[in-house]
């Protein structure tokens, strides 16, 4: 009994903090129709003039590179200069603390943009928005490790890293074209989108979120409890595995895929949209066969109230 009251606490107390965000936006969006922190950014556009002071570090040596966006909004962006450079606009003065800071250290960059508290009674006059612009120097190939909280991050232009992992909570990722070995890759409530994830092995865990990632080349790992993932790939480089409990995953594939599938579901659905070009069974909820004749690769699964749809390109 005492465990069930600690629960009933702690979910009414979830329920209150969601709810007061919501007012909150909603409050914010009642003249301009703004509904999210992005909209927010975006309807604020002009209203970010106040330039804080730029700041720099040293490439030489660099083989990692961390984020930790909190509500911010964070540019990452590659630059023909040879060092490391940060600036930042606000809708506010920039005084006193700075919203965003970096350090150098063994071979890894942190960049951080700092909490802030809002006092939801006066939150015109508390809120602050920041834009954080990094530029990279072109040749920099080495880790990234992001973290979005409830902010925005995005990948402009080209990106190559040796390997990446970004973790959003309640934020937002937007990548455009990014080359990897490996793409370590989780959202539980944000969402994640990427125009070309040109990477050997993706790794992608998605809570109550959603993902989308296009220009697929390898293997993929794919973990979903009740959101949604889309991926689309420009060719198959290596098996596909999926684990859905109450979501759905959609995997694109070229039509001259050549693969062996084993994809199943409880009180779900497992189902294919190749024709003829898919060969076995493909009933109640279950996908065994072949691709094409089948391939070197496997695409694999099962889902338990959730859905798993091979589309055809």
């Amino acid at each position: 009994m005492k465990a069930m009251k600690i629960i009933a606490i702690v979910a009414t107390a979830v329920f209150c903090i969601a709810m007061a965000v919501g007012i909150t936006l909603t409050a914010v969006g009642m003249e301009d129709g703004i509904n999210t922190l992005e909209e927010l950014f975006w309807q604020s556009e002009g209203q970010l003039s106040h330039q804080g002071p730029d700041q720099t570090a040293s490439a030489d040596g660099l083989k990692k590179i961390k984020l930790d966006v909190g509500a911010a909004e964070l540019i990452v962006q590659r630059s023909d200069r040879s060092d490391i450079g940060l600036s930042y606009t606000s809708n506010r003065p920039v005084e006193g603390k700075s919203p965003v800071s970096l350090s150098e250290s063994g071979g890894t960059l942190t960049v951080k943009t700092l909490d802030q508290t809002i006092h939801l009674w006066n939150f015109f006059r508390d809120f602050r928005l920041v834009r954080v612009v990094i530029d990279l120097p072109r040749d920099y190939s080495g880790e990234l490790d992001a973290e979005v909280g409830a902010g925005t991050l995005t990948l402009r232009d080209q990106h190559t890293f040796s390997s990446m992992k970004v973790d959003v909570g309640a934020g937002e990722c937007l990548m455009g074209s990014v080359k990897t070995d490996k793409a370590d890759l989780s959202v539980s409530a944000g969402h994640i989108e990427a125009e070309k994830l040109d990477a050997v092995q993706v790794k992608l865990s998605v809570g109550i979120g959603a993902a989308e990632l296009a220009g697929l080349t390898g293997g993929a790992s794919i973990d979903v409890s009740t959101g949604g993932a889309e991926l689309t790939f420009d060719r198959l480089g290596g098996d596909i595995s999926c684990d859905v409990s109450m979501g759905s995953v959609t995997l694109e594939l070229p039509s001259d895929t050549a693969a062996e599938v084993s994809l199943s579901a409880s009180m779900g659905n497992a189902d294919q949209d190749f024709g003829s070009r898919f060969a076995g069974e493909d009933r109640d909820g279950t996908l065994e066969g072949r691709l094409n004749g089948g391939g070197p690769y496997r695409i694999s699964g099962s889902a338990s109230m959730g859905n798993i749809q091979l589309e055809e390109r």
